[in-house]
């Protein structure tokens, strides 16, 4: 079954890839993508070699397609990742594939070039994103870092709190007339510290879970006072 030429060229109009014809190295025929994509007229790429189209980069690399082409045996040749220059100069990024076919009007190397622009611009972006993913990891450890120090801090405290009164109450126990009033209020100290320790614990693990975390008033004059009373029984303790 023979096809129209009315057909043909429909198909060829229809592609959606850049298509060029050539006869030897001289380009016969183009579709209208070619045109849009090389940014020259029709009527100025026909007869054109196709060295005016690529990079010099390029025509290395298609050396070896260029050799094969000569040889003319028919089939296709397999696809390449290379650059076009444009008319303006300019140089985009594409993936060719060409086809030798044996006509009635002779032998033809029939070139499909696809624009990979937009899939370069998306690699681009795909790169920048990862790249931004990183350092917005490399900022959450640091973040972390910071956290673990500080809660590494503040169980130092506690601990020494803990320790401290203790200590008092072991003191004050070996005393011959021990103050059952003050081992009441230093072990009073070493559980209010162990309760901020437990408080402490159930933040991280809300912080775990990626709970919401939900801020409670703090009575800073009690703080204060309790800071003052540890500095104050500790002062005591060296001082004897």
């Amino acid at each position: 079954m023979e096809w129209s030429e009315e057909l043909a060229s429909g198909l060829l109009q229809a592609a959606p890839d850049a298509i060029l014809v050539m006869s030897g190295n001289h380009i016969v025929l183009v579709n209208d993508r070619a045109v849009e994509l090389y940014g020259w007229t029709r009527d100025e790429l026909l007869g054109k070699t196709i060295d005016t189209l690529i990079t010099d980069d390029a025509k290395l690399m298609l050396a070896e397609r260029r050799r094969k082409i000569a040889e003319g045996r028919p089939g296709p040749i397999g696809a390449v990742t290379t650059t076009i220059r444009r008319r303006d100069g300019s140089e985009i990024p594409v993936e060719s594939s060409v086809s030798i076919v044996d006509t009635p009007q002779g032998r033809f190397a029939v070139a499909v070039v696809r624009d990979l622009t937009e899939r370069a611009r998306a690699e681009q972006e795909k790169a920048r994103l990862r790249a931004e993913a990183h350092v917005h990891r490399s900022q959450r450890l640091e973040s972390l870092g910071q956290l673990a120090g500080g809660i590494a801090h503040d169980f130092n405290n506690m601990l020494g709190v803990i320790v401290n009164y203790a200590n008092f109450v072991i003191e004050e126990a070996a005393e011959p007339a021990p103050d059952l009033s003050a081992i009441a209020a230093d072990a009073k100290q070493v559980v209010q510290a162990g309760k901020r320790g437990t408080d402490l614990t159930h933040q991280l693990l809300s912080f775990a879970r990626r709970e919401v975390v939900r801020p409670q008033p703090l009575d800073l004059n009690e703080s204060l006072s309790e800071v003052e009373e540890m500095l104050r029984r500790s002062s005591a303790s060296r001082s004897t």
